[in-house]
């Protein structure tokens, strides 16, 4: 008996990509260390800082939300790609299959006339 290889099913990600988030969380880590660096010794000083890190957080989501969505569009080309190549593969064996039994019938008859 031969043992089969059997292929595992692709298991698709789900969430952001890691990459971005981590690139994310290094950009609101640098800039608030360079915000928080500069001394957070009265109300004033620290309301600044606090409205700098809101203004940095909302850039990092805004990015992750542009990668995620130039993301989804190149899995919808790739997806389209997919089934194209899926048709025309279809329309070959569909020919393929048509040419051999023609032929077959054609040995058939021919065989027959003999």
């Amino acid at each position: 008996m031969k043992a089969t290889k059997q292929k595992e099913p692709i298991i698709e990600p789900k969430g952001p990509n890691p990459v971005v988030v981590a690139l994310t969380g290094a950009m609101i880590g640098a800039g608030a260390f360079a915000v928080g660096a500069a001394a957070l010794s009265n109300q004033h000083k620290r309301q600044e800082v606090k409205t700098k890190l809101t203004d940095i957080k909302n850039q990092a989501l805004d990015s992750i939300g542009d990668f995620q969505d130039q993301a989804m569009v190149k899995k919808n080309e790739l997806d389209i790609r997919l089934l194209q190549g899926k048709v025309k593969a279809k329309k070959v064996t569909d020919s393929v299959k048509k040419t051999l039994r023609n032929g077959i019938k054609d040995a058939q008859k021919a065989a027959q006339e003999n």
